[in-house]
């Protein structure tokens, strides 16, 4: 247990459980949880934890009936370790994340889990998502890259995918003791558990915008990617002392496929040389030599060009 804990209201056990972690989401939080609300399967829980909200974020919350389980922190903790708190409060078999800003369509669950009773290999499923800033700047995350179904561990060592709010996972999936959220990750936690579970488990997708991904900067990772960057190296080293043949060779792609981020991340504030640096000792991959030749040009104008790139080949495959 973590702190001093209010419990508000009790029920009997849903077959999902829908997590909502918040610090302080007033402001787009009644949308969320009313999205919730009108889901067209009807077997649910929100378990919903306030890590110590000072707003009006409690009234929100306390204002549903009982199939709205509040419990609020006495102190504000890591994201790792709230969701992990929220994780041992679940009874569903299966458990759906919703961020307190992001929203779904009504048939979300209702068609992830005829995927789960299909199939008892998955251990988790993903949907297609809007991203959006306003009515009018909003894209569908898989217009501009891949989704990725089956064993995918390898692929998103290197190319990740999920949109947090659209994932469902299989409770059965957290029996490994390996996974869990780990207490000491602020912003890239979500990436360890899905990361651990696709080593172990299926991964499926719903290519259908059934989810509704709010883009702001006022999150850790978009005000702090150095954090990221440092917690993503993190995972990458607890991993490797549990993976051997074919995972560790993947494990390794994903050691590479970091450093050519940091060196974007550095290129992108003005430091081509220090990128240029920080690639040059990559295992010759392909990638990273385009790279290198890619940092003696401002990163706006080949950014430009990608965008460019991205969008005739879109219009190609309309």
């Amino acid at each position: 247990m973590v702190g001093g804990i209010c419990k508000v209201h009790k029920g009997a056990n849903a077959k999902v459980s829908v997590l909502i972690n918040s610090f302080n989401g007033e402001r787009y939080l009644k949308q969320a949880i009313e999205s919730v609300y009108k889901q067209s399967f009807l077997d649910w829980e929100i378990v919903f934890i306030d890590n110590c909200s000072n707003d009006s974020t409690s009234d929100i919350a306390k204002n549903y009936d009982h199939k709205l389980k509040y419990f609020k922190l006495d102190k504000n903790i890591s994201l790792g370790q709230a969701r992990q708190f929220g994780i041992e409060k679940c009874k569903g078999r299966f458990i759906a994340f919703l961020d307190d800003d992001d929203f779904w369509e009504t048939t979300k669950l209702e068609k992830q889990l005829k995927l789960f009773d299909k199939n008892s290999s998955l251990g988790l499923v993903y949907t297609d998502a809007i991203y959006f800033e306003s009515s009018i700047k909003k894209f569908r995350l898989y217009e501009k890259r891949r989704n990725y179904v089956g064993k995918v561990f390898a692929n998103f060592l290197v190319d990740y995918p999920l949109c947090l709010s659209s994932v469902m996972i299989s409770k059965s999936s957290l029996k490994d003791p390996l996974i869990c959220f780990n207490p000491i990750l602020r912003v890239a936690e979500e990436f360890d558990v899905f990361l651990r579970i696709s080593l172990k488990w299926e991964v499926a997708c719903i290519n259908e915008p059934l989810t509704y991904y709010r883009v702001h900067d006022q999150s850790l990772s978009s005000k702090n990617p150095e954090l990221f960057f440092h917690e993503m190296k993190i995972i990458f080293d607890s991993l490797k002392k549990n993976l051997f043949g074919n995972d560790l060779i993947s494990l390794n792609n994903g050691y590479q496929k970091l450093n050519e981020s940091i060196a974007i991340y550095l290129w992108k504030n003005g430091d081509s040389l220090k990128a240029r640096k920080k690639l040059w000792g990559n295992n010759f991959r392909l990638s990273s030599f385009i790279l290198i030749l890619f940092t003696f040009f401002p990163y706006f104008l080949i950014r430009k060009l990608y965008d460019y790139y991205l969008y005739i080949k879109i219009r190609l495959v309309i």
